[in-house]
């Protein structure tokens, strides 16, 4: 089996359901189980980047705060952090197993993995 790094050729979204290892958390160099694969169009060598979700955080412009307060009704959720990559090394029908290529940080299953972004420059 080979097969090179390459952009997924349809913009998928899939989530992290777990890893091998049976730790706790998962770090790079670590094989996990993504929920899409080859029907959904996932090959071997897809590069996908990985994703937690923001913070949710409540308050008025200029006065945002973590805790739950009954005054304040607006809630923000902020945006997706990038937290590494991960390379699809096994497409099964469902469900894919991929190698975690780099993390910035340790992270737990639930992750989003997503294509990665063309960035323009004009």
């Amino acid at each position: 089996m080979t097969f090179a790094p390459s952009e997924s050729a349809v913009d998928i979204q899939a989530s992290v359901l777990g890893h091998l290892d049976g730790r706790g958390y998962i770090a790079t160099s670590q094989v996990v189980v993504l929920d899409r694969g080859h029907l959904d169009g996932l090959i071997a060598g897809n590069v996908l980047q990985l994703y937690r979700p923001g913070a949710k955080v409540m308050g008025n412009k200029g006065r945002y705060h973590y805790q739950t307060d009954r005054k304040i009704g607006q809630k923000h959720q902020l945006s997706d952090i990038h937290i590494g990559e991960v390379m699809v090394i096994r497409p099964y029908d469902y469900f894919s197993l991929a190698m975690v290529t780099r993390s910035t940080e340790p992270f737990r299953a639930g992750v989003q993995a997503r294509p990665p972004r063309q960035v323009i420059y004009e």
